[in-house]
């Protein structure tokens, strides 16, 4: 039974293949370029060697599909960050710091131990 399937698939497959040349099952367009025709083969699957053409041609009118245009993104620049100046405040002068530096001040006599020496009349209390 198979095999008897498998002989009548070829015969159907070798007469769908030279009673039309493939340039005539291929589309056809209309005059207003907004339908085409296209042939297409009724499909039979077979278990022996898978699709097959038959039980004629069938045509198929339909409008041809127009695409519609694809937005592209457009590029949007980015801002490049850049270094601010941030204002540093300035502190006010203040005035110098007073510090206590020693000043030797001249003695009249030599007197640096608080005992005074007088050439006249020798040592005495400053």
């Amino acid at each position: 039974m198979v095999l008897l399937k498998c002989a009548l698939l070829a015969l159907y497959i070798t007469e769908v293949i030279t009673a039309m040349p493939v340039s005539d099952v291929d589309v056809e367009e209309d005059k207003d370029d907004r339908r085409h025709k296209r042939f297409i083969c009724a499909t039979c699957i077979d278990p022996c060697v898978g699709a097959s053409c038959g039980g004629g041609l069938a045509v198929v009118d339909r409008p041809v599909p127009i695409p519609s245009p694809v937005p592209m993104p457009l590029p949007v620049p980015q801002l490049q960050p850049y270094p601010v100046p941030v204002p540093m405040p300035v502190p006010d002068p203040q005035p110098p710091s007073v510090v206590p530096v020693p000043v030797p001040v001249a003695v009249q006599s030599g007197c640096t131990t608080g005992i005074c020496v007088s050439m006249c009349t020798g040592g005495g209390m400053c």
